[in-house]
């Protein structure tokens, strides 16, 4: 099975009079929910089903719990999650506080054989 992508036309917003660019856009072919992938799991394993779902629901309440406490979560092969912040600057450090704070993310960060195995995806081009 292969990544199906198709070519999508981009303006550089930076200056609109350069023609536009073509680049490779992947197609998503649906998703897969956490009630398919505790099925999934427990097929592939000696875990029943409730309790592969009973961990992963564990997983998403405990994941932000640590991350508010200023931990990363590092899952091994899987990867790891931090907390990014975007602030505005300020004139001092004195003036800094809570409302420079003006975006927070959850960073992903694939571990090193996920990545190796992101190396071996295939891919089609499809027409539209």
């Amino acid at each position: 099975m292969s990544i199906k992508f198709k070519v999508t036309g981009r303006k550089n917003p930076q200056d609109r009079t350069v023609p536009e660019k073509y680049y490779a856009s992947v197609v998503n072919s649906g998703h897969v929910d956490v009630d398919e992938l505790s099925k999934r799991i427990a097929y592939s394993s000696s875990t029943n089903r409730s309790d592969v779902y009973a961990v992963l629901m564990a997983l998403l309440d405990i994941i932000p719990m640590e991350l508010a406490e200023g931990r990363i979560i590092k899952l091994g092969k899987l990867g790891s999650f931090s907390v990014l912040i975007n602030s505005e600057g300020s004139e001092t450090p004195e003036e800094v506080g809570n409302a420079n704070i003006k975006t927070v993310k959850v960073r992903y960060i694939p571990g090193k054989e996920l990545k190796e195995e992101a190396k071996k995806f295939s891919f089609t081009k499809i027409s539209g």
